[in-house]
């Protein structure tokens, strides 16, 4: 009797379970392997600490040349300098692999989880290990960015979702731009990481610029014009 009683549970798990895949409009499976990791490591620095690597590049070869453009250096700030600007060229060159091993031995992270993310009408799920778990709402998305080959989703202030665009399970890629910033209401950037794509978005980017400030120019003459009519 136990048993079917637990056969009977098992069932409508499943059951609840499949219409939870069912009802979603997108799903998308990752493997949390340190491929995945390093594409969170790069884009996270990216965005947030854009200027590092440069900053690091560029005093580290200062450092370096220092000990060449000026002899009279004595030998213990040679040194230094020699062995401070190598390491920080170092750190500059290594240090997406350094954070992606630091992350990786960490428990926390489950290296190589299999995880199965459900974008349904109000929100999202994450499937794990079997068990469906509510991952929030759409509203606690405060970004979305995308490249040429991922969607990354800024949620709860400091989470960030990285859906590659190979690994849609249900849903077209090509229209999920548009179903989760109708979802979301957040500001979106699109950030290519291809070169010529990266010129594009760039010469974009200065046109609505240009475009604005004509618009804000021809906005300040009108109201002139009007305040001038209305002194006459």
């Amino acid at each position: 009797m136990e048993m079917e009683k637990n056969a009977v549970q098992t069932c409508g798990d499943e059951t609840e379970d499949s219409r939870e895949f069912k009802r979603a409009k997108y799903i998308v499976r990752v493997r949390r392997d340190k491929k995945l990791l390093k594409t969170f490591v790069k884009f996270s620095n990216r965005i947030r600490h854009p200027r590092v690597t440069v900053y690091l590049v560029t005093v580290g070869a200062m450092l370096v040349a220092l000990p060449i453009a000026n002899k009279d250096i004595a030998l213990p700030g040679v040194i230094i300098s020699y062995a401070v600007g190598a390491l920080m060229l170092l750190f500059a060159l290594f240090r997406h692999n350094i954070s992606v091993s630091m992350m990786a031995d960490n428990p926390a992270t489950k290296l190589d989880a299999e995880l199965t993310y459900l974008l349904g009408s109000t929100g999202i799920q994450v499937e794990e290990g079997g068990k469906i778990e509510n991952f929030g709402n759409y509203k606690k998305i405060y970004r979305v960015w995308e490249d040429e080959k991922f969607f990354y989703l800024g949620m709860n202030e400091d989470d960030l979702l990285v859906f590659p665009k190979e690994n849609f399970e249900t849903g077209d890629p090509g229209t999920f731009r548009d179903f989760i910033l109708d979802k979301s209401r957040v500001d979106f950037r699109w950030v290519p990481t291809r070169p010529d794509n990266i010129i594009k978005n760039r010469i974009a980017q200065m046109r609505w610029n240009m475009a604005k400030e004509d618009e804000e120019e021809t906005e300040k003459k009108e109201k002139k014009e009007k305040k001038k009519k209305k002194g006459i």
